[in-house]
């Protein structure tokens, strides 16, 4: 019995998915990665940016708080200096004159003729260490009492010089005070000048650029003598506050510390000015160098976030036309199958028949 032949113009066609399809698998998984990537790439330089950016604008405020610093230790100086050379004049003066010359009204036009050409000058006295006025440049006879005063002692307890604020007597002035005792001046005295604070004010107030910046003139002890606005009241920072360990470990430094007198946290700078007993400071506010970082950092966030988002638009896009491209090869491979599913249904029903025929 002879069989007819398949017809040679068939071809069978592969259950296997068509190349399209396994390429398409592939590109997809790469497409995933990019998905990936137009997120965590922008989220990843953003994080870098902020980090550098902090690093940068952490080290100008460092710059700029210590060049501040800088700028009012010199200023301080150059005050405490010239106060420091009357006192030293005035006891030279006092001692060229007779035994009983001191308590003279020459020796207390000499006091007024040395304080005349000073603008903040508020006065020079010799005072006994009870606080009782010896001479002043402030009146003649001089007569009264400043009462106990910190400085007095302090003065009475050290070879240098001390610096303190207080109010004077009887003008009641504010007034940031040089003292110093002298061993060989009439009576034991002390030699006193007083300065007007409310220049130092005006220059501290000057170079605060900002609103939260702080700048100020401290005692060693941590009293606040002198700062950049008006203070209602003393205020002594505790000897466990961070600016007044690192003073002790250190003549100048940075260091960040909440404020005692306004609890703002900062970045402070402290200087020793000169060899006295007084620390010149200015700080910046951490809040306004963070709103700075932030405002820099949200530009370039912006801008990174809308490259991810274009990035991941593109990415979507080219899925969805992968996804369609796909859609079409697995309709087209089964379309395939059907006709050839047919063709070999023609071919065996053709093939029974010949079959039955022979038979």
């Amino acid at each position: 019995m002879t069989m007819t032949p398949v017809s040679p113009g068939f071809e069978r066609v592969s259950d296997a998915p068509p190349k399209t399809v396994a390429t398409g698998a592939r590109t997809r998984r790469r497409l995933r990665r990019l998905r990936w990537a137009a997120v965590g790439v922008p989220v990843l330089l953003t994080v870098l940016y902020g980090a550098l950016t902090w690093r940068e604008l952490h080290a100008e405020a460092e710059a700029l708080v210590s060049d501040r610093t800088r700028l009012i230790r010199n200023y301080a100086l150059r005050l405490v200096e010239l106060q420091d050379t009357l006192l030293a004049s005035a006891q030279s003066g006092v001692a060229l004159l007779p035994p009983d010359g001191w308590q003279s009204l020459a020796a207390h036009r000499f006091l007024k003729d040395l304080e005349n050409p000073i603008a903040p000058i508020v006065g020079i006295a010799l005072l006994a260490p009870n606080g009782d006025f010896l001479l002043s440049s402030l009146g003649y006879p001089a007569e009264g009492n400043v009462g106990p005063r910190d400085y007095i002692a302090r003065a009475l307890a050290t070879d240098g010089a001390v610096v303190d604020q207080v109010r004077t007597v009887p003008d009641n002035i504010e007034a940031l005070v040089v003292a110093r005792h002298v061993p060989e001046a009439p009576a034991g005295g002390i030699w006193v000048s007083a300065i007007s604070m409310v220049p130092i004010a005006e220059f501290l107030s000057t170079i605060s650029r900002e609103v939260d910046d702080a700048a100020s003139l401290v005692a060693e002890d941590g009293k606040i003598l002198a700062r950049h606005i008006r203070m209602t009241g003393p205020v002594v920072l505790p000897p466990d506050n961070a600016v007044m360990q690192a003073r002790a470990q250190a003549d100048r430094g940075l260091v960040v510390v909440r404020a005692a007198s306004d609890g703002v946290r900062r970045l402070y700078a402290f200087e020793r000015v000169g060899q006295y007993p007084l620390f010149a400071n200015y700080g910046i506010s951490l809040d306004e160098l963070r709103a700075v970082w932030a405002r820099q950092t949200a530009v370039v966030a912006a801008f990174m976030a809308t490259i991810g988002a274009v990035g991941l638009l593109l990415v979507r896009g080219t899925e969805r036309t992968l996804a369609a491209e796909d859609e079409r090869a697995r309709a087209t491979f089964s379309t395939r199958l059907l006709e050839e599913a047919q063709k070999s249904a023609a071919i065996r029903e053709l093939m029974l028949r010949e079959l039955n025929h022979r038979v």
